[in-house]
């Protein structure tokens, strides 16, 4: 069986040129009824501080599939009515029967994520009283541009060679044109990693490519709906997910990003 990931304390500090494009929370858990009504919603975002004052209905649609003497099928699709919350400055909550997120391209710190996450939580209990947490999800995306970069080759001083692979090999990398993998990892107390990185060129923005990070830390299992519970086993996803991003990257990147001498 695969060793859980065991990764070096990460450095827990502001990037002056964080590469953060987008990040969610997700939790998935039994189904409530409360969600599609709408004099509740206001209950919530009166208790969210107004900070969401964008409210739109939000229908999610379904397959639903069916197996018979004949084989399987997809039959109707089926519909579940539920809202999403913006803000001004790029935050947006989704509530939906059998699940809520938040997520934000407008990322600060940890701290700020997590207070948002932790209201939003504690509205969602107190509102909504789901009985199963089924699927916690923290998932991080980051966008690395660099112009004077043409080839995902010219990325191996700052993509550490074990997750590089052939990019990294001095005879297979310099033919590559664009590089795109998949890791799955066992994650610490029962969670999984998923790992999807890569290099493609910037397109329409200019010359150079841009390198791709996408961190997905959940864990998958089903326990009663706690918020402490949550929140400990989201500070551990989040632990994992920044430790292995910054053992994804060298040093030298890193010191770039942190501001210590940056390229454009």
């Amino acid at each position: 069986m695969p060793v859980p990931l065991h990764l070096p304390d990460r450095l827990d500090e502001r990037l002056q040129h964080s590469p953060l494009r987008l990040v969610v929370c997700q939790v998935r858990h039994s189904k409530t009824v409360g969600v599609s009504d709408a004099g509740l919603l206001l209950q919530v975002q009166e208790r969210l501080g107004e900070r969401y004052p964008d409210a739109t209905a939000f229908e999610q649609h379904e397959l639903v599939f069916a197996a018979g003497p004949a084989g399987a099928n997809a039959s109707a699709q089926k519909s579940q009515l539920g809202w999403q919350l913006k803000s001004e400055d790029g935050w947006t909550v989704t509530l939906q029967t059998e699940f809520f997120s938040l997520e934000t391209s407008s990322y600060a710190d940890w701290a700020d994520f997590r207070s948002r996450f932790s209201e939003l939580l504690q509205t969602v209990a107190e509102s909504y009283a789901p009985k199963l947490e089924q699927r916690l999800g923290l998932r991080y995306v980051d966008e690395i541009e660099r112009p004077d970069l043409a080839h995902p080759a010219d990325w191996r001083d700052r993509i550490d060679g074990a997750v590089l692979g052939p990019v990294a090999d001095p005879d297979l990398g310099p033919s590559v044109r664009v590089a795109q993998q998949v890791l799955e990892f066992d994650g610490p107390d029962n969670s999984r990693v998923i790992l999807r990185h890569g290099c493609e060129p910037r397109g329409d923005r200019g010359p150079g490519t841009v390198y791709r990070l996408d961190h997905d830390c959940f864990r998958q299992r089903a326990r009663p709906f706690a918020v402490d519970t949550i929140i400990g086993t989201l500070e551990g996803l989040h632990h994992t997910a920044l430790s292995l991003f910054q053992r994804t990257i060298t040093s030298s990147l890193y010191s770039e990003l942190k501001g210590d001498g940056v390229a454009e």
